[in-house]
């Protein structure tokens, strides 16, 4: 009996997570930020031991000849200076270990959050998520030896100008007034240049997208011969990011020519000070020198404070644009079963994004195990969208979707991928050989399967035609092969895997008429035992199926036994004739 479907909607939720964010990230690493904090602690009070040798050496060592006293101070200086390499080196090295460990943890976090992403939520361009992982590391350059460790070396500024006020507070005017003017200019720069950095992290991803994109769409660019507007889009976002990034860089490296000046200024401004206080004797020349040594090492940090805040601002918002790619990702589920194919579609709706109306609306369906079920309807009525959910591709974000009686949702992705199979219409491949792509993800090996599934799809005929046989690359998303060619591979990985539920969407598209009939006749036998559903513009294909559906502006407007549909479509057309 043919039955017409119209259901009424059924509102969900998405269950939504959060991005991770810099702070906490860096407080899973505290350990290494507090060996790397004592070692910038330990490097600061070294600098301590170049002013007083100058201070002693002059007003005790050379006014008495003490030149024992001296190679002894001299002694300390090497061995300050010694520890001074090691905590430096050992803070370098571990703010780069930390952000190795931050970068790879994060990276591979992201990662498999991003294939978890609700297929209507991914992003829909290559470029804009390679971009976006490139993106994590401006989290090297945050931790770089050259940032964070600013503050580190501040505070010291201050205990720097401290001292210089304990042996004359006239000494430590200078200082006084240069750190602040020079804290400033670096919080006014490292402002202007985060402002730019949103659009240089647009503009990135735009050149990213035009060179990826244009490489990836190769065929289409070679026969429409767009190369030169391939060229000239890559070239605009090119000339946008150097436009940007040169602004960026311009007030990164303002507070340090701003900072040679003050120190030049502020150093002459100690001697100023200091050569009146010396002419009346209420300094020596060693504390004039020390101070002098000691304004140069307070005012210094204070010139990598604008490098600290444009780092942390493009680390912030490289967070923001990772965290815009993973505004609903899907927690993974913890049912795991043998699948059985009972299917329960409840008033299911699907809208893409950008999309005017849903792609699917209101759908009610049952499949029993072992159902063999074609699927027609003209391009962009909604069988693909169907095709996906039922492969367990997409989870709807409205209605009830059930597989064996539990919620699509609550599945384990491995439990239920191990009993659905699903060939969509553009099968993906890695760069990579014909075996490697075959075996993709399977850990046992089954050479007679191997051999069974080869014979069954046809792909031993093509094997036998490649030189280099399973060795024979497949090129990055299977450049290297005919569309024939990748439709028997991916149905050929289908096949190996043995799935009890197949969803196939269009799997003979490519195929010429003689391969598609033979191809049919041989899956006919290995349907027989499994549920399925097909996805087919070809007539001769519906002879794997028998029960058929029809699908139109996303509603499922006819449901029954293959024959009582076909003759119902053949009345329609002649009515309509």
């Amino acid at each position: 009996m043919v039955t017409s479907t119209n259901s009424a909607n059924s509102i969900g939720t998405e269950p939504q997570t959060r991005a991770p964010s810099i702070g906490p990230e860096l407080w899973a690493e505290k350990g290494y930020l507090r060996e790397a904090v004592i070692a910038g602690i330990l490097a600061n009070l070294m600098a301590l031991v170049l002013p007083l040798f100058v201070m002693t050496s002059y007003d005790r060592v050379l006014p008495n000849a003490a030149f024992s006293s001296l190679w002894a101070l001299a002694i300390g200086v090497v061995i300050a200076a010694l520890v001074d390499i090691f905590a430096r080196s050992a803070r370098s090295k571990l703010l780069e270990h930390l952000g190795r460990r931050i970068d790879l943890r994060l990276s591979s976090r992201l990662l498999q959050r991003m294939l978890r992403v609700p297929y209507v939520n991914r992003p829909k361009q290559l470029g804009e998520i390679s971009a976006g992982f490139r993106e994590l590391e401006s989290l090297r350059g945050l931790l770089s030896n050259t940032t964070l460790t600013v503050l580190v070396d501040l505070p010291f500024a201050i205990l720097f100008i401290a001292i210089i006020a304990f042996m004359a507070p006239a000494l430590a005017f200078p200082g006084m007034v240069a750190l602040p003017v020079l804290l400033l200019v670096a919080l006014l720069a490292g402002r202007m240049a985060a402002s730019r950095q949103p659009k240089l992290l647009e503009a990135t991803r735009a050149q990213s997208a035009a060179l990826v994109e244009g490489f990836s769409q190769y065929e289409t660019v070679k026969s429409m011969a767009l190369e030169d507007s391939v060229s000239q889009r890559w070239e605009q976002a090119t000339v946008d990011r150097s436009d940007h990034q040169d602004h960026v860089k311009h007030w990164n490296a303002t507070p340090s020519y701003v900072s040679a000046a003050v120190s030049m200024l502020a150093s002459a401004g100690v001697v100023i000070i200091g050569a009146y206080l010396v002419a009346e004797q209420q300094i020596s020349m060693g504390a004039l020198i020390a101070a002098m040594i000691l304004t140069g090492r307070a005012i210094a940090p204070a010139a990598g404070l604008a490098s600290l805040i444009n780092a942390w601002s493009q680390a912030r918002q490289a967070f923001a644009g990772i965290s815009q790619l993973l505004t609903a990702s899907e927690a993974e589920g913890q049912h795991q079963s043998e699948v059985r194919g009972q299917w329960q579609l409840e008033a299911v709706e699907v809208t893409y994004p950008d999309m005017a109306k849903p792609a699917l609306a209101g759908v009610t369906l049952n499949i029993q195990p072992g159902e063999r079920i074609g699927v027609l309807g003209r391009g962009g009525s909604g069988k693909t969208t169907l095709a996906r959910i039922l492969g367990g591709a997409l989870v709807p974000e409205r209605g009830l979707t059930k597989l064996d009686q539990v919620d699509l949702a609550s599945w384990n992705s491995k439990s239920r991928a191990e009993g659905v199979g699903y060939f969509p219409q553009q099968p993906g491949f890695m760069a990579g050989t014909v075996r490697e792509n075959l075996l993709w993800g399977l850990t046992e090996v089954d050479e007679a399967a191997i051999t069974e599934a080869c014979e069954l799809t046809g792909l031993n005929e093509y094997l036998a035609g490649w030189a280099a046989g399973w060795n024979h690359p497949v090129g990055e998303s299977g450049a290297m092969l005919s569309g024939g060619q990748r439709s028997v591979l991916a149905l050929t990985r289908l096949i190996l895997r043995d799935p009890s539920w197949v969803v196939l969407d269009e799997p003979t598209a490519h195929l010429d008429a003689r391969h598609e009939i033979a191809l049919r006749d041989r899956l006919l036998p290995w349907l027989q035992e499994r549920g399925c559903l097909l996805v087919t513009h070809r007539s001769s294909m519906l002879k794997l199926v028998e029960r058929l559906l029809i699908v139109e502006n996303g509603q499922i407007v006819a449901d029954g036994p293959k024959d009582e549909v076909l003759q119902m479509l053949k009345q329609g057309q002649s009515k309509a004739a």
